[in-house]
């Protein structure tokens, strides 16, 4: 029938008509753009038409592509294609001639027109089996490359599914789906795709625990693309971790972010004893940190959690007799949780500068070249990621008296300021904030001007808002707090020995310098009720948590190491007490 109308409708010499009409208006939307659902905009073109016509008449003749048709029939197709165009409105060149729906409406109307009845059904059914099929793949995004993407809304319920896996009972899978679709623009990247699951689980942690888990294993999906370069199901990782391990180890050092000294491991033997399952255990603020600061990337990640603990427990191993087996013991203690190495550990390890430890104490003296040669080696530490806690109180006062140029010093303050930017510039090698505190012993004549270091207000020049800040106290001090007593305060180029004194010594040499400074012998120096000082201490520990309390004589009465020196400081943490001097860090 449809054959019998096409050859009724179209003769041999209209059909050549209609092919030349074809041209014409081929030519007459040259450069003109058509509107897709989405809303992006494509180049018009008039072979589609023809195609979704020509499908509608092959399905009513029972013709299957790419079998030939009849010349008279594709005739016929190209008069209903004009009748289209001819439809259409006349657009400059740049602009959209019409939607995608639009000209659909148009072939239908063409069909209709022409009385080819069973083919414009045929052609509905045909939209309206693509309307449904788009529904069920409604998410149209763009991958790494720029290319258009169909996502299948299955697809996407089976990931969020996969994420909430053993937790169906405590998290609604739907509402994330929901909540993922209702914000996700048509033509987004596929990786705001991920990001949307993780932002949707995130912000019902507290709602419950349990989606930190979901939010984690989201972010672990995406960081799988990421680091192997291929999308893989979370419980496929098992073969692409072992897979992936010697190839990730050999571009390390091929980039040289890695040591080539990992190379002369049994990188398949440790690949094999990776545990990819216990990625599972994150939560998602430390993949999140994990993923952020620690995992090794190059423009990209491309190392995986359980690679991490891997690498670290290689760079530990290195000097042991069967490395192998001792990384894969220590592998097993970290990546279970049982015990975390430190960050610069994390950082550092198995790379080409394996700088392990955390902390550094130092003691500045009281010499200009001595004073930056200590920020040098601060920016430096700073740099491989260790906390530093630097003991200033050998620096003289504001006012000491300056030998070599005949004038007066500034102070311990500027020299603070300078130590503050050192790390805010330096920022551990631009993986978080550099983190230093000066020590300060109560006695130095500085210490009130100390106290006001971390105040938002006053002179930004005698201000360290990055830096933290500890007084070391003696007993002295506080038994003078107890009883209302005095304090007098001293330029250390006044007092020096009292830097090296604790316990009973320091209380006798002090009583002496104030007995000193009460006949005028020492003229830079200050005397004010400890409870007043006190009071002042607390109140700047109150409104800015600075500066911290610790105490020289409980530290030196219970130091180990007496016979080797002085404890002047602590660190970052003030867990660390271990004597310094000029000469050792």
């Amino acid at each position: 029938m449809v054959l019998e109308m096409a050859q009724e409708q179209v003769g041999t010499d209209a059909g050549r008509e209609s092919i030349a009409g074809g041209r014409d208006d081929a030519a007459r939307f040259t450069g003109r753009y058509v509107q897709k659902r989405d809303g992006r905009v494509v180049a018009f073109d008039r072979s589609r038409i023809a195609h979704a016509i020509e499908m509608a008449i092959r399905a009513e003749l029972g013709v299957p592509f790419p079998d030939p048709i009849a010349a008279a029939v594709a005739a016929g197709i190209e008069g209903n294609v004009d009748a289209v165009l001819a439809a259409l409105p006349d657009v400059a060149e740049g602009e959209v001639v019409a939607s995608v729906e639009q000209i659909q409406d148009e072939v239908e109307r063409a069909l209709m027109a022409a009385g080819a009845f069973a083919v414009a059904r045929r052609y509905i059914l045909y939209r309206d089996a693509r309307a449904r099929r788009r529904e069920e793949q409604a998410l149209r995004l763009r991958d790494a490359d720029g290319q258009e993407v169909l996502l299948n809304l299955a697809l996407l319920r089976s990931w969020i599914a996969e994420s909430c896996a053993g937790h169906e009972a405590r998290v609604s899978a739907k509402a994330i789906a929901e909540e993922v679709l209702a914000g996700l623009p048509a033509g987004a990247p596929l990786a705001d795709l991920e990001r949307s699951i993780v932002l949707s689980a995130r912000t019902r942690i507290e709602l419950d625990p349990a989606y930190s888990f979901v939010a984690a294993r989201a972010l672990l999906r995406g960081l799988y693309a990421e680091a192997l370069g291929r999308r893989v199901g979370i419980d496929e990782t098992r073969l692409a971790y072992a897979e992936a391990f010697a190839d990730y180890v050999r571009r390390g050092v091929e980039l040289e972010l890695l040591s080539p000294d990992l190379l002369e491991f049994d990188l398949e033997r440790l690949g094999a004893a990776l545990a990819p399952e216990r990625d599972l255990a994150f939560q998602y603020l430390g993949l999140q940190t994990l993923y952020d600061r620690y995992l090794i990337h190059q423009g990209r990640r491309i190392e995986l959690p359980q690679m991490l603990w891997m690498r670290v427990s290689m760079g530990l191993a290195l000097q042991d007799d069967d490395r192998e087996a001792r990384a894969i013991e220590f592998y097993d203690l970290i990546s279970t949780f049982r015990f975390c190495p430190s960050t610069p550990t994390l950082f550092n390890a198995g790379t080409r500068y394996p700088q392990l430890s955390s902390c550094y104490l130092s003691t500045i003296s009281d010499d200009l070249g001595e004073i930056f040669k200590t920020v040098r080696d601060n920016a430096l530490l700073s740099k491989w990621s260790g906390g530093i806690g630097n003991d200033w109180t050998p620096v003289r006062a504001l006012g000491s008296h300056i030998t070599g140029t005949n004038g007066q010093s500034q102070g311990v303050i500027p020299f603070l300021k300078v130590a503050n930017d050192t790390a805010i510039a330096v920022n551990q090698g631009g993986k978080r904030k550099g983190a230093v505190c000066a020590y300060l012993e109560a006695w130095h004549l500085d210490v009130e001007e100390f106290l006001d270091l971390r105040k938002n207000t006053g002179d930004d020049r005698r201000r360290t808002h990055d830096m933290h800040t500890a007084l070391w106290l003696p007993d002295l001090f506080m038994q003078r707090v107890e009883a209302d007593g005095d304090w007098t305060l001293f330029s250390p180029s006044d007092a020096p020995d009292l830097h090296d004194l604790y316990g009973r010594a320091f209380a006798d040499r002090y009583a002496e310098y104030e007995a000193a400074a009460a006949r005028g012998e020492i003229v830079n120096a200050k005397r004010l009720r400890a409870v007043a000082l006190w009071r002042e201490m607390l109140t700047a520990l109150f409104e800015t948590g600075h500066p911290w309390l610790a105490f020289k004589d409980a530290a030196n009465a219970r130091s180990p190491q007496d016979h080797a020196g002085v404890v002047h400081n602590s660190n970052l943490c003030t867990e660390i007490l271990l004597n310094t001097s000029k000469d050792e860090v």
